[in-house]
């Protein structure tokens, strides 16, 4: 049976949420270091409205993350991993065809998951 892919808006507002418990920030704490508006977070936060690219990338550099991170539906809890994880999503972006094989094999590996 398929898993089934979260909605981006549930995503978005669960890894916003835990990124705010996370480093002790209020709604008007992340609008003051994101430059959104407090009405706006509350928004995306009740998934009652759509985000832009440009607002993620502003809500997370706040926490000094990429946008696309705030996209992931498993983002992880250690924030000091992100740094990795975006070299490790360059250096596959980057890599010729064997190695994301290769790397590929080693996520299903990590996974528990069988062949892709």
């Amino acid at each position: 049976m398929a898993k089934v892919r979260p909605r981006t808006r549930e995503t978005l507002a669960r890894n916003l949420t835990v990124l705010m418990d996370r480093f002790g920030w209020t709604q008007r704490d992340l609008a003051a270091l994101s430059g959104v508006s407090q009405r706006q977070i509350s928004n995306i936060l009740s998934q009652s409205t759509t985000c832009s690219i440009e607002t993620a990338d502003a809500l997370a550099g706040a926490f000094k993350l990429n946008g696309w991170h705030l996209l992931m539906p498993n983002l992880p809890q250690d924030l000091a991993q992100a740094a990795g994880l975006r070299r490790l999503v360059e250096a596959y972006n980057g890599a010729d065809a064997p190695t994301r094989d290769y790397l590929d094999s080693i996520a299903d590996r990590e996974l528990g998951n069988g062949k892709r």
